[in-house]
């Protein structure tokens, strides 16, 4: 369950709004079918590609497309060359995805795919700089488990919506599942003892878990 937003949303997410035609026609289709809020924010793909930038990341593996607003606002910092590949599982959602992207500024970089997350994690092997996850809330852990195969030295998995909308600290309103709760108190902690990685969390909206892969 989403609150409206509160003004220190609002303000971020306007002064980091990005005014794009492409980004402007996903917006208002999602407004029309009553999905706008389920994607990130402006000042949430502005935090993604300070990461993008800093870090130099080139290959990007998205696990959930909704109608391709954080694909599309992904890209538009990837250099020459640098690709993003989104997956979605319910096919009319890849479909409507699919036509907001073509004939776009960018859709050479972007590669979107009809697929189950877990069946193309668990047979794909080409690795990523970065794996961006912001799809079924129950499948975290195993997306967790499988993108760490894929993942490059220094590469980082981001995972969205790790709040999960405040039931992890114990303020969530709505019916969530338990095991819902347990699965993101678990992929918040997994690793933050492992010397391998360097785990932190930015308090957005709706959490975001950064993962970095020290080797």
């Amino acid at each position: 369950m989403r609150n409206e937003p509160t003004n220190k949303e609002i303000y971020l997410n306007n002064l980091f709004q990005i005014d794009d035609p492409v980004l402007n026609k996903i917006e208002n289709k999602l407004k029309e079918d009553g999905r706008w809020g389920i994607n990130i924010g402006a000042h949430e793909v502005s935090l993604l590609n300070y990461l993008i930038k800093s870090a130099n990341i080139k290959n990007i593996l998205e696990v959930g497309t909704l109608y391709a607003y954080s694909t599309y606002g992904m890209a538009m910092s990837l250099p020459a060359g640098g690709k993003i590949t989104s997956l979605e599982k319910d096919q009319s959602t890849h479909e409507i995805a699919s036509s907001l992207i073509k004939g776009s500024d960018l859709e050479e970089k972007i590669t979107l795919v009809n697929c189950d997350a877990k069946e193309f994690l668990q047979n794909h092997k080409q690795s990523y700089d970065l794996i961006f996850i912001d799809a079924n809330k129950s499948g975290y852990m195993d997306y967790l488990e499988l993108s760490l195969g894929l993942l490059n030295p220094g590469g980082t998995i981001i995972g969205d919506n790790t709040f999960l909308f405040g039931h992890v600290y114990g303020e969530g309103e709505s019916n969530m599942s338990p095991k819902n709760i347990e699965i993101m108190k678990e992929f918040n902690k997994k690793l933050i003892n492992n010397k391998d990685y360097l785990v932190t969390m930015i308090p957005s909206r709706e959490g975001m878990t950064i993962i970095k892969k020290m080797n």
